[in-house]
Order: structure tokens, then sequence, then C-alpha cells
């Protein structure tokens, strides 16, 4: 289930979107590339609020991550935005940069796309002597960053928590096909099969003809993550 399920204020923009002008643009490009900042949350926000018409929202993520309470932003603001968000990866996304790839409806990468999950981090800053306080209240932003990035990326995926912590843990990155299968990317050309709105339907069919179907290595394709980018 989405942790940040699009609120009134979608449904509110979604009218507004159906007032906008005749020349109104439908269409919204978005680049997330390089450190993310405060600075890159504030401006995905107001590109998105400028754009309320637009139906499709293309999203380019390039980046290495950045702060997370900014990648969080990014994310909320895009999963607020009434149009449909397709995400792509052409080079990396590691660390928080996973974040706002993870709003789109829909999750395209190139094979060649770079994906990284690790926990969050944060450098040593100032002089003085760190007391237990000192270093707890650190501790503590820590924690509450890894918690927001652990909710969204199960909310999103559907990843079994204890896959997420082992790719926390590894700090490697994850190859394109493990990307797919843990529910971060729906789509690759030429790697896995184009996505279907016929889909969901047969899916659901073949489940509930058998409770002991092994889906194996397209397992994937039987996820709520895969079967709602479907129907997007």
């Amino acid at each position: 289930m989405d942790p940040f399920p699009r609120p009134a204020l979608a449904s509110a923009r979604a009218a507004l979107a159906a007032t906008a002008p005749q020349g109104a643009s439908r269409f919204l490009r978005l680049d997330i590339k390089g450190d993310i900042t405060p600075a890159t949350a504030k401006r995905v926000q107001r590109a998105l609020r400028a754009a309320p018409a637009a139906k499709t929202v293309w999203l380019v993520v390039d980046s290495l991550g950045g702060d997370v309470g900014a990648a969080v932003a990014c994310y909320r603001a895009l999963r607020e935005h009434p149009g449909k968000v397709i995400s792509n990866a052409y080079r990396d996304v590691a660390s928080a940069a996973i974040l706002p790839y993870l709003a789109g409806d829909v999750r395209n990468a190139q094979p060649g796309a770079r994906f990284m999950l690790h926990a969050a981090a944060i450098k040593m800053q100032g002089t003085g002597r760190w007391t237990a306080d000192r270093y707890q209240i650190h501790a503590d932003a820590i924690r509450e960053a890894d918690n927001a990035a652990r909710t969204i990326i199960l909310g999103q995926t559907g990843m079994h928590p204890s896959v997420l912590d082992g790719e926390l843990d590894d700090d490697a990155d994850m190859p394109i096909h493990k990307a797919v299968s843990t529910g971060i990317v729906h789509f690759v050309p030429g790697l896995t099969q184009p996505l279907s709105k016929d889909w969901p339907e047969k899916a659901r069919a073949a489940m509930s003809a058998s409770r002991t179907i092994a889906f194996g290595a397209n397992g994937y394709r039987f996820s709520d993550s895969y079967l709602a980018a479907c129907a997007a």
C-alpha cells in the first residue's frame, strides 16, 4: 500500500486541471539530477504546482542521492500531482534518489541503469566534545530518515522487509534483474515484457485458479506494484 496515498489535495488539483485553459500544457518533464538538496525539492514542487493540467509527468532520475528529507518531499509532491507519473532511469538511481523514482506510477529503466540502496548516514560536523546526548541527537535523525525511506520503499514495491534489510546492509549495486524482481522497476526494454492493461485481469484469474502456482522468475508480474503499473 502506498504510504502516502494521493490525498484530497490531488482531487482538488484534478478539478483545477479540468478547468485549465485550452492551451495549458498536458505534459511535464522533470529531471532530478545530481545531489538532492532542499533546493531540488522546492524546484520539483514549483514545477508541479505550475502544471496542474499535466496528464503525464515524465520524470528522469540520475542521482547518487543526497538529503533524505528533500527526497521524501520530492516523492510526496509527485504522488500528490493528479497526472500519471512515469519514472525513468538511464544511469544512476542510488541512495535517497530511489525515493522520488518510486513515486512513478510506471517505473522504467534502461538495462545499464544502476540502482543501490543503503542506510542513511551523516557527516560528523562541529567541534567540541561529543557527549552521549550529542551522539543521540544525530542517531535519532538518522533513524527517522531510515524509517521514512523504509516506509516508502516497502509500500511502493511490496518488497519483503528482510529483503530490504539485506539490501540496506549490502551497500552494493543491485543487478537490474533484482531491481525488477523486488518491485523497484516495472519495465526494462529488451529484458521484461511490456506492461499490458489486459494483464491484471489475466493474472488475478491465474492466481484464483490455484493456490499452489509457482510463478518462478516471472513472479514479479503478479505483484500489486506491477499490476498497478499495468492499470495506470
